[in-house]
């Protein structure tokens, strides 16, 4: 089973290093209950709202008087565009950025020490909500055929759907906003894809302080939206491509040649 359910082989990865101290973070147990589909093909039944219930994510437009995006509850906020996603000071991650074959930025993606790897992806959505269950019954159908055995779970903003195959588990969280579609694909070894999992409470806890910046940009319903990344991020990934570029080029080089008498 892949870690993702879209094709990456034209796709580089990218990593540069956002240094954070290790801690635990204890998981959401009470917020957990398996839904009656038990692998049986049921569909998605959304409840998400815009995770209210759980304070994020949250539009930029309904951040208070005087708020600074990038400072979140649980660290400050990596602005990605779109997106502005917190790095838990508690914990340990890797930013691994995945291009396309244009090179343009597509996702960013958290790679953590418990280990695993958390993305956070946002899209376009119409002002109706109700996205995020179209979406998971696709996906959790897809991941069936696959071979993967699926269960829906009920989680912090709504149905979740978590994913087991003999290398990998996957955990889908979604959120519908207004006019966007947030998710958050949970992916490690097997056995770290369940609810009480330390990934899956990092995921949640980096999702409920998650803000997002849509824009009044027109997009196609379900297209997602674009990543910036930062300065520092774009300047490592920079520096990474230059000393591949030389190295090529050093190893591609004819000899130097041989001095006769």
């Amino acid at each position: 089973m892949s870690t993702d359910s879209r094709s990456a082989r034209e796709d580089r990865i990218e990593e540069a290093s956002v240094p954070r101290r290790r801690g635990t973070v204890e998981p959401n147990r009470d917020a957990h209950r398996e839904h009656a589909d038990n692998d049986n093909g049921g569909d998605v039944a959304s409840r998400s709202d815009g995770g209210v219930e759980c304070g994020g994510p949250v539009d930029v437009e309904d951040l208070g008087p005087g708020s600074d995006p990038a400072v979140g509850v649980s660290g400050r906020r990596m602005d990605l565009g779109s997106i502005l996603l917190p790095i838990p000071e508690q914990v340990q991650v890797q930013v691994q950025v995945q291009t396309g074959p244009d090179g343009i930025p597509q996702m960013v993606h958290l790679v953590t020490a418990d280990p695993g790897r958390i993305t956070v992806e946002v899209f376009a959505a119409p002002r109706v909500s109700g996205q995020w269950q179209q979406a998971a019954n696709v996906l959790a159908e897809s991941l069936r055929n696959d071979g993967a055995k699926v269960r829906v779970e009920t989680g912090p903003w709504g149905e979740e759907v978590a994913a087991a195959g003999p290398d990998a588990d996957l955990r889908f969280i979604g959120v519908d906003g207004p006019r966007w579609m947030v998710r958050c694909v949970v992916a490690g070894p097997p056995g770290t894809g369940t609810a009480e999992s330390p990934l899956v409470a990092t995921a949640r806890t980096i999702l409920s302080d998650t803000v997002i910046n849509r824009g009044a940009e027109p997009y196609p319903v379900g297209a997602l939206l674009p990543t910036v990344l930062p300065n520092s991020i774009a300047a490592q990934i920079a520096a990474a491509h230059q000393q591949r570029h030389l190295a090529a080029q050093d190893h591609n080089e004819p000899p130097e040649p041989t001095e006769h008498p």
